[in-house]
């Protein structure tokens, strides 16, 4: 009996679906396999752009340091590092610089402490930011000291591309933005100047109130939180008197910022005194908590850094940007020489790891020399462990410093040593004491 030929073509395939027998060519579903492969790997790719912030409420638009928010600047304990740099500022006058790598982006926090510290300032900087470009700009408050070197030809605005700068809601009455011959108009020209075209495209420039009133998060635009790299964000924190007028004067103003790294906060207000440090704690009630750094606020001052205060941020470091023993107040007691006598009775029980930026000599204002130089603080990790602090010239604490302890540089006085006591202090005294019950 002849054998029955196949019906089946070579390179056919069957397959069964339900009671049905579907028959097609082999290459039909290698086609198939490839489209579905090639579907699946554009939705990662999709979801990667469309979605690079798993927490965020609002990304923002993309920005060159869309890569840190992504946490590819990161360390092995899966926390992006974090630089902090209190500079020295080339002269004899108290003001506040702070440069900060944190993750991939590059950070300043005002530019003091005036117009003569421009080439310090932007040869510091220069060194550190590769690529000339500062992702966030803050100015704390229009005082001189805190903005007089962002103007100029050697200033900051004129040598680096600022791409989103966060400034002071209010600033004194009395002042002009449009007056160009001062400080504050200076200041405000050279930063819509930026803003309108800046090194390259132009800058955002956001009040700290809008940051705040965001509340969102993302890398670009106003928001209340900026992701810098894995487990790394940076807080506008609110100040009562962003919207709220007082007349103890600008300090009050200052924008008061925090670096967030796993367990560890870095904290930055600026110029506030006691009126706007009780306030950011009811404002802030789950924002404000224990720091391990502390950048003392209005450089030490008698009238910042309040009890209250530093009860709950309790830090573990203090940097201190300002020139030591400078007259530059017109007063030479304890009282009106940065750091003061009475913020150091309240940090002494707190910690002894205290520094200082620049050493003044009385009242000659032309003198300076580093006291612990640009104070470096690094955070590689999630905890207080993970964090140090070091000064460019050296890392002796304030309260061992030979300036602390030297005499016959004072003309002696009534100090006010807070909770209301006063003592009168001979010229014979030391520059400092550590208080009784101070951290050993």
């Amino acid at each position: 009996m002849a054998k029955k030929k196949s019906s089946k073509s070579f390179g056919e395939v069957k397959i069964r679906a339900g009671r049905r027998k579907i028959k097609a060519p082999w290459w039909f579903f290698l086609i198939l396999l490839v489209v579905t492969a090639l579907a699946v790997a554009g939705s990662f790719v999709y979801a990667s752009f469309h979605n690079p912030l798993a927490n965020s409420s609002s990304s923002g638009s993309l920005s060159s340091n869309q890569s840190a928010s992504l946490g590819l600047t990161s360390l092995p304990s899966g926390v992006a590092p974090i630089d902090i740099y209190l500079q020295e500022l080339g002269n004899g006058s108290t003001g506040d610089s702070i440069y900060v790598k944190a993750g991939d982006n590059d950070i300043l926090i005002d530019a003091g402490s005036d117009s003569t510290s421009a080439k310090t300032l932007t040869a510091f900087l220069k060194e550190k930011v590769s690529d000339n470009q500062l992702e966030y700009v803050i100015a704390t408050h229009a005082h001189t000291d805190h903005i007089g070197a962002f103007y100029g030809n050697d200033g900051i605005f004129a040598n680096f591309d600022c791409r989103t700068i966060i400034d002071f809601p209010k600033y004194a009455s009395d002042k002009d933005p449009s007056k160009t011959t001062t400080v504050f108009g200076k200041y405000c020209a050279a930063r819509d100047a930026e803003v309108s075209g800046g090194a390259s495209f132009g800058a955002e420039h956001y009040t700290a109130l809008d940051c705040y009133n965001a509340n969102s998060t993302g890398t670009a635009g106003a928001h209340r939180y900026y992701p810098l790299g894995e487990n790394l964000t940076m807080e506008i924190l609110y100040n009562y008197y962003y919207d709220h007028a007082q007349s103890a004067g600008e300090n009050d103003y200052s924008v008061c910022l925090q670096f967030i790294q796993g367990e560890n906060r870095y904290l930055f207000c600026g110029d506030c005194e006691e009126l706007s440090e009780k306030k950011l704690l009811s404002s802030n009630p789950d924002s404000i908590k224990a720091s391990v750094f502390y950048k003392a606020d209005h450089h030490g001052s008698k009238t910042s850094s309040c009890p209250e205060f530093m009860n709950v941020i309790h830090p573990k470091f203090v940097g201190v940007s300002c020139v030591a023993g400078n007259y530059e107040y017109k007063q030479t007691h304890f009282d009106y020489t940065f750091p003061c006598q009475r913020t150091i009775n309240t940090l002494g029980p707190i910690t002894k790891a205290i520094m200082v930026t620049t050493l003044g000599s009385g009242g000659d204002l032309t003198s300076h020399v580093p006291f612990n130089g640009t104070i470096h603080v690094a955070g590689r990790g999630a905890t207080q462990s993970d964090v140090t602090m070091e000064g460019s010239a050296n890392s002796t604490y304030l309260k061992d410093s030979a300036w602390f302890n030297a005499v016959g540089n004072q003309e002696g006085g009534a100090v006010d040593e807070g909770d209301g006591v006063s003592i009168t202090h001979t010229t014979g005294d030391p520059n400092r004491y550590w208080p009784e019950g101070g951290v050993d």
